[in-house]
């Protein structure tokens, strides 16, 4: 399974608020694994993501299509949304990756 999960105990401001906004369940590596362990799944273990990993596997494949999104779409309202709240996550993963 994959869950978003805070690597640090603290953060940006912007990125906290983003992030309880948009996925309020969003807690530490720990918590999610006791949420787990108290519904009687047994952790193998987990790893983190690196930041290439979200860059190159994810993000830039993902801007490389939304000029194609928005044509297939019509540039309709909704689809004109959806690419400007993804460059906005990108943008914030860009400036607070590290």
């Amino acid at each position: 399974m994959t869950e978003i999960t805070w690597v640090t105990p603290s953060r940006p401001v912007r990125i906290e608020e983003c992030w309880n906004e948009e996925y309020p369940e969003i807690s530490t590596a720990s918590t999610k694994i006791s949420h787990l362990e108290d519904n009687d799944y047994s952790v193998q273990g987990y790893f983190y993501l690196p930041p290439m990993g979200w860059l190159e596997g994810h993000y830039d494949p993902m801007e490389g299509r939304f000029q194609a999104s928005l044509d297939r779409n019509n540039h309709s309202d909704i689809a004109q949304k959806v690419v400007h709240d993804s460059e906005d996550e990108i943008a914030l993963y860009k400036k607070y990756q590290n």
